[in-house]
């Protein structure tokens, strides 16, 4: 039986990279996964998708949304 394993891309972001870091450790803490930063998209492991657009409301990005499937 094969094992799906889903991922949380976040993208369009255009602050510094270093800020994007910033942000990418904190969200990965409060969700508890593991991600990464590139090409300034935040990409977290599993599908936290919901979790992650409250997250980043409550930092101050008020124009997120879903996209994709």
């Amino acid at each position: 039986m094969m094992k799906t394993k889903f991922m949380t891309r976040i993208s369009g972001f255009t602050i510094p990279e270093n800020e994007l870091e910033k942000i990418a450790k904190s969200l990965k803490t409060k969700i508890g996964v593991g991600g990464s930063v590139k090409d300034q998209e935040i990409i977290i492991q599993g599908n936290h998708v919901e979790k992650a657009i409250e997250y980043l409301k409550s930092v101050g990005f008020k124009d997120c949304k879903r996209s994709g499937g």
